[in-house]
């Protein structure tokens, strides 16, 4: 015997409901709902509450083959939609245009770098009249005590 028909998925297709089950509505249980399951009269006391753990409320399985997978093709590299060919193939292609900006830029900061520095040693150095005056020994006994040299 059954109590009724009912269907907790699809409205529109029909099972049997056997007599030592009831329909149990959603009731919050340990911070998960259990919506519209079906529990056997075993599992619940006379208040309608149940008696065994909650992992037995968490094994029903639900079927996921409605889910629409979402498609990223328009996303994708052309060398890797073929799911049918290996992407090794164009593995080094995709990564030289992943590689070479980078290798670029970075060279482009180094080259940058390279010429701060030059110019920043280039204006602190010594000028050429200071070099020039530098390079002129002068022996100092030949210079009278007192007397100025220029």
């Amino acid at each position: 015997s059954f109590i009724g028909k009912f269907s907790t998925v699809n409205p529109f297709k029909i099972f049997e409901l056997k007599s030592n089950q009831i329909l149990y509505k959603s009731r919050n249980l340990n911070n998960r709902t259990v919506s519209r399951s079906l529990i056997p009269r075993d599992y619940l006391n006379s208040n309608g509450i149940f008696k065994v753990p909650s992992q037995l409320l968490s094994s029903k399985r639900f079927s996921h083959t409605d889910l629409k997978v979402p498609n990223f093709d328009d996303y994708r590299r052309d060398s890797v939609k073929n799911p049918e060919r290996s992407s090794f193939e164009s593995s080094y292609g995709r990564r030289l245009g992943t590689y070479v900006p980078i290798t670029l830029g970075i060279m482009g900061a180094i080259y940058g770098t390279k010429v701060l520095v030059v110019e920043c040693v280039r204006i602190m150095s010594a000028t050429a009249d200071v070099l020039a005056v530098a390079q002129i020994e002068v022996k100092l006994s030949d210079i009278p005590e007192g007397a100025n040299y220029t």
